[in-house]
């Protein structure tokens, strides 16, 4: 380590505030633009407040990857520390790794607190400080936060954001109703309100990575009738965790339709993906990427009502559950204890005919493997109808850490009614129909 540690510039970065009433019940800390070329394990980075107030927001945290240009908000309440596999915009709980930390002057001197409840109860008027330093023998050189820093006072205030238009950008768009809810911390929500005149709704683009928990609920849009027309061409990312997508045709897709990382408690339900709005054939490459990519813990995907279900086809997987973000050091962040159920996969939207996905309706082929989910239920409106895919049709358990499922009440190889069977589709001696259940 060197001794003494290097400071960056300016040292310290300073927010003077003014007027804020009372005293803080909550405080969250936002760095902007962060990047870190893999040597976060060097960085330490203390808060002080204008009463004398000092506590650590991260310090040696050893990630495994490079940060770049990432939004990184530091709540208590977060579910998980900025460690291991979590490189991306996020809610993170502060984190202090040893050895014990300097800072040089004039920043102040130890002991330090480790969670911002110490501010509480404190006027925040008056000057906070941000020091960073790099504290290892050799200096990376490419630790920055570009865009500042910002303090959020008291608890979430919930706002909703309107969508009035299909631009990809700009003001009144879903790129902006998201931006937006990323920048307002709590549980927001986003509704529609597209003028009919701009009918059939289609959005041609990717919405930007949703980082903090949001409703986002297209069956507000004026006409819906119980399918969705609001269309969006590309996927979802959702790393804020506790969000619901709903009601949305997504297809045309880039890289997955949907895709869950870093925190869970999602909620997917009514949606169309992989396929055209009407609900009966595939729209966008065909077997492109994932319907549905889960990496996170405690999500559902569907539910027991109709208007619940999600279409899932012309897919690669429909469902999978992957590991290509977890750190192998803890078993905190795997796709575990999720639910898979009431959708039709590998259908159409009326549950009667095939539209063909490549591989696994639902699938753990992702090594070393995710514990512990449920697909189906004995429920009324709990089983789902898989068919259509191979390798196998069904449900594919891969890798020993894939224990603990639990599978039943669905209808794999069939129709809705569960008495009509799917031969393989002609041509495709791969396609439609291998086995029910595979576990290997």
């Amino acid at each position: 380590f060197a001794n003494p540690p290097r400071p960056t510039k300016p040292f310290p970065s300073t927010i003077n505030v003014s007027g804020v009433p009372g005293t803080i019940n909550k405080l969250r800390v936002r760095l902007n633009g962060v990047s870190m070329g893999s040597f976060e394990q060097d960085i330490d980075l203390l808060l002080a407040g204008p009463g004398g107030q000092k506590m650590l927001l991260m310090s040696d945290v050893d990630t495994t990857c490079v940060i770049s240009n990432q939004n990184f908000t530091f709540d208590d309440a977060a579910p998980s520390d900025l460690a291991g596999f979590n490189c991306v915009t996020g809610n993170y709980k502060p984190k202090d790794n040893p050895p014990a930390d300097t800072f040089p002057a004039p920043a102040p001197s130890a002991p330090f607190q480790t969670t911002l409840a110490v501010f509480n109860g404190t006027n925040p008027n008056g000057t906070w400080s941000l020091y960073m330093v790099d504290d290892a023998s050799s200096f990376g050189g490419s630790q920055t936060i570009a865009g500042g820093w910002t303090l959020f006072f008291g608890p979430d205030s919930p706002n909703t954001f309107v969508v009035i238009n299909t631009n990809t950008s700009g003001p009144g768009s879903l790129t902006q109703a998201i931006l937006d809810a990323n920048n307002h911390l709590g549980v927001d929500s986003i509704v529609f309100n597209i003028p009919a005149n701009l009918s059939p709704f289609v959005i041609d683009g990717a919405p930007p990575n949703i980082i903090d928990p949001v409703t986002i609920d297209a069956t507000t849009q004026p006409g819906f009738a119980g399918k969705p027309i609001v269309e969006v061409h590309g996927g979802f990312f959702i790393s804020g965790g506790s969000t619901t997508l709903r009601g949305f045709v997504i297809n045309t897709l880039g890289s997955y339709g949907v895709r869950i990382r870093d925190n869970g408690n999602n909620i997917i339900e009514g949606n169309y993906i992989g396929i055209n709005r009407a609900g009966d054939a595939g729209q966008g490459a065909q077997f492109g990427p994932n319907g549905i990519d889960i990496d996170t813990a405690n999500n559902i995907v569907g539910g027991t009502t109709a208007p619940a279900r999600n279409i899932i086809a012309n897919v690669t997987h429909g469902v999978m559950f992957s590991t290509f973000a977890d750190d192998p050091n803890t078993t905190a962040d795997d796709a575990s204890n999720n639910l898979i159920e009431g959708n039709f996969i590998g259908l159409n939207a009326d549950g009667t005919a095939i539209i063909p996905i490549s591989h696994a309706c639902v699938t753990s082929r992702s090594a070393p493997g995710s514990p512990s989910n449920t697909i189906g239920g004995t429920s009324a409106g709990a089983g789902n109808v898989l068919s259509g895919g191979s390798f196998p049709s069904g449900v594919d358990l891969v890798y020993s850490g894939s224990h603990g499922y639990l599978v039943q009440g669905n209808f794999i190889g069939t129709d809705v009614t569960g008495t009509k069977a799917f031969a393989p589709i002609p041509g495709a001696p791969h396609a439609a129909n291998n086995d029910g259940v595979a576990i290997s």
